[in-house]
């Protein structure tokens, strides 16, 4: 192994075959020009013509006002005139990623979430057993 590989281990043919076995697949994964975070509080969708899974992922929040009005008080404050406020009434649904899988895939990913959703159920009941024990005193 050169040094380069050393420094790279992506670029080391050892990374892939472990064990030196042709069965195993190496997986490289690399972020697109378009990578972000996205947080997600639901999703809409449904069935497409073509038979896919479509589904649009969305952030929830409050409107953001599109204009207010303020007075400044003798103190130097500001504050807001509430009535003068201009906004948008009800929840923002901010669409952020919309999404098309066939159904193999849909049902993979749905799987995969509900695994990963049992873990986090998992910790978090450690997490909440280990507090009351030591809320009792039985552990440090």
């Amino acid at each position: 192994m050169t040094e380069e590989t050393k420094q790279n281990p992506i670029e080391s043919p050892d990374n892939c075959h472990p064990n030196g076995s042709d069965v195993e697949l190496c997986f490289h994964y690399i972020k697109g020009e378009y990578f972000r975070t996205i947080h997600v509080d639901g999703v809409h969708g449904g069935a497409t013509p073509q038979g896919k899974v479509q589904m649009s992922v969305f952030s929830e929040r409050f409107p953001i006002p599109q204009t207010t009005v303020a007075t400044l008080t003798e103190t130097g404050l500001v504050e807001e005139i509430r009535a003068k406020r201009v906004s948008k009434e009800g929840i923002i649904r901010e669409v952020e990623a919309n999404l098309i899988l066939d159904r193999h895939i849909a049902k993979s990913i749905g799987k995969w979430l509900i695994k990963k959703a049992d873990e986090m159920e998992s910790i978090e009941k450690n997490v909440l057993e280990d507090s009351q024990l030591k809320a009792e005193g039985s552990i440090q």
